[in-house]
């Protein structure tokens, strides 16, 4: 699944491709709008899906920092821990934002399969990383927790503007050491 902008990264892969329609271009003929789809679409009535904690629900790509990079295949147990993590983090009312990208792991649990399985609200933003739209978004949107790779947490030090933060409470990170 992309959006058209996206496109061309994936035109050469033998797999469907589903558009989000997001206004930034029109999808192509041989495509399908997934908002369409989403309206417009049938019922599955089709067999149920193999379920249960091992059941796989995504494979990523290692980056390879022990050895060559390699597939793995992620279990529908993990939702359960990052559900847990967004849970006990989090309280009701509070603004939450994963800004790492979805296409890592971090990204993916952070950002969007621990709030979406515990039913908490999620700040997402569109675009590449940009520490001066980061600063203005935790200042305007109140955000109270954040999470971020430390190589943005670095970035957002090399770029103080002076925003007040408030409301920021918590701030979480992985994937690589936080600089002291």
């Amino acid at each position: 699944m992309t959006d058209a902008a996206q496109r061309s990264k994936v035109d050469s892969l033998p797999v469907a491709m589903m558009m989000a329609n997001t206004g930034a271009a029109s999808a192509s003929e041989d495509s399908s709008d997934l908002t369409a789809a989403m309206i417009g679409g049938q019922e599955w009535r089709g067999e149920t899906p193999v379920r249960g904690p091992q059941t796989p629900i995504v494979q990523m790509a290692t980056s390879g920092t022990t050895g060559k990079p390699k597939a793995v295949v992620h279990p529908l147990a993990y939702a359960a821990g990052w559900q847990s993590y967004v849970e006990l983090a989090l309280a009701p009312g509070e603004q939450y934002w994963c800004g790492a990208d979805p296409g890592w792991a971090y990204g993916l649990y952070t950002l969007m399969v621990g709030p979406l399985a515990a039913g908490i609200p999620s700040i997402f933003t569109w675009g590449t990383f940009k520490p001066e739209l980061t600063w203005r978004v935790l200042s305007e949107l109140g955000v109270s927790d954040y999470a971020a790779a430390p190589t943005a947490l670095r970035a957002l030090r090399g770029c103080d503007p002076g925003v007040e933060l408030p409301a920021l409470q918590r701030i979480s990170t992985a994937g690589e050491p936080l600089t002291p």
